[in-house]
């Protein structure tokens, strides 16, 4: 009972729930599942409308598809909206364009994005542009990072398996004991400080604060981006990119919490499987 505690949330969880709103940043290079991820962040939200998304596209010209325009393609399709008309919930979505020709690496991208945050943007949400989201997962993201009790949680790790959403939007209890994936020790490789593969936790309650952070899912208040922005001086740094950010984020005062459930997932099969992809670092 008398162990520093952390300073607890500015603001309560139902004034969160009712008028919250979170800003997505998503870095894609030549990625083809940029506009599912797009669409699964409105389509599965509980309320879109309080959803908006930065998208840092990196693609090479006459071979990519726009994710914005594939997007909302997606989004008429699926809402009955006739394609002369607005796409839906587009004017919510910020795209910033670069040929691929010119990328330099997932940091360099990352940081293109410091100042797209908006201003009334409560909650800030960075994760990869090949994702798969629960049902009504703006609403339990916000809950799960107040069950930390912490102003300055971050809520990150490397994320789960997209097989571990059912097509439905509803999650798996994997191995009937909700394991989610938990990092806790790095590796040195090349000179370079790496996250090592993540272990599992299992049957949390709430978020487990942890030591590592991730670059595919960070959920948190908007001041930790702000605060923490990614460093835009550092081309083609792939490995080291998570560990400087941990460092970064501790030494300015922030928590990493492992999630209690899974509530955004990744995509490895298709996205590790497009060699126009993976390779951009």
């Amino acid at each position: 009972p008398d162990a520093p505690q952390p300073c607890p949330p500015d603001g309560s969880e139902k004034e969160a729930l009712e008028d919250g709103i979170i800003f997505a940043a998503i870095a894609s290079f030549r990625d083809s599942l940029c506009a599912t991820t797009v669409h699964g962040l409105f389509s599965r939200a509980t309320h879109p409308e309080r959803v908006r998304v930065g998208v840092i596209q990196q693609n090479k010209e006459d071979e990519d598809e726009d994710c914005f325009d594939t997007y909302c393609a997606l989004a008429r399709a699926y809402w009955g909206v006739l394609h002369n008309e607005s796409c839906p919930f587009g004017s919510q979505v910020s795209i910033r364009r670069f040929s691929s020709d010119a990328a330099k690496g997932p940091t360099w991208a990352r940081a293109q994005d410091s100042d797209m945050i908006p201003n009334d943007a409560t909650f800030c949400l960075r994760t990869d542009s090949h994702m798969a989201f629960v049902q009504g997962w703006d609403v339990k993201q916000i809950s799960q990072w107040y069950l930390a009790r912490n102003e300055f949680a971050v809520i990150s790790t490397y994320v789960a398996d997209a097989t571990q959403i059912k097509t439905d939007g509803t999650e798996i209890n994997v191995n009937g004991k909700w394991e989610v994936p938990h990092l806790c020790s790095i590796i040195w490789q090349d000179g370079h400080v790496r996250n090592q593969q993540a272990k599992a936790a299992r049957n949390l309650k709430r978020p487990k604060l942890a030591t590592l952070w991730a670059a595919g899912l960070s959920f948190s208040k908007c001041h930790a981006e702000r605060t923490v922005p990614y460093d835009p001086y550092t081309p083609y740094i792939f490995w080291g990119e998570e560990f400087s950010r941990t460092a970064r984020f501790f030494t300015h005062g922030y928590d990493i919490y492992t999630p209690h459930r899974t509530i955004i997932a990744h995509d490895y099969k298709h996205t590790q499987g497009d060699p126009t992809h993976y390779k951009w670092n």
